[in-house]
């Protein structure tokens, strides 16, 4: 899987946290690669993940 560090709209960041977490559920990440892989996200897409210290309404979906 290649995750990229940065997405345009907050629907790829959406969809990417949940295609990682898929791919932890059936074993094709490690814990390590899980945490590594959504901090990243975070880290390079904070305005797109939160919104007035909450999580954007496409991510509370």
């Amino acid at each position: 899987m290649k995750v990229k560090k940065f997405y345009r709209p907050q629907r790829e960041v959406a969809a990417i946290i949940n295609e990682i977490v898929d791919e932890y559920w059936v074993d094709n990440l490690t814990d390590e690669e899980l945490e590594e892989n959504i901090i990243m996200i975070y880290k390079n897409n904070q305005r797109k993940i939160l919104n007035n210290d909450d999580f954007s309404t496409i991510l509370n979906q």
